[in-house]
């Protein structure tokens, strides 16, 4: 009788214990499943922040760009210009070196009438 009161109560304690067992493993798998779900909450927000940072890197090089662009038509400007200047005064130089030989002949030739 006493044996059977014990397996009795050996069989109570691991019901007990299958139960206790059970109720941690859920626990467990609830804590795994938060975990996941946690997890995944932060990867989504990681890629969208991460995408948007790229989005607002493309946007930001191509402004960039743009100026770049700019700048550089400018600099083709102001080099013509330069060039059109640097020309224009070769130009002008070269017709005060004429007006200015013209100008000594024509002394010459008026000393040389004045001398006769």
């Amino acid at each position: 009788k006493a044996s059977s009161e014990e397996a009795e109560a050996l069989k109570a304690d691991l019901h007990r214990e299958e139960q206790n067992a059970s109720r941690e493993e859920a626990a467990l798998r609830k804590d795994l499943s938060d975990e996941k779900w946690s997890a995944n909450q932060t990867a989504a927000h990681l890629k969208a922040k991460l995408s948007k940072e790229r989005s607002d890197a493309e946007k930001a090089e191509q402004v960039l760009r743009e100026k770049l662009d700019e700048e550089s038509e400018g600099a083709r400007n102001l080099t013509a210009r330069l060039r059109e200047a640097e020309d224009a005064a070769a130009k002008a130089e070269g017709e005060m070196k004429h007006d200015l030989r013209s100008a000594e002949e024509r002394a010459s030739d008026e000393e040389k009438k004045l001398e006769a």
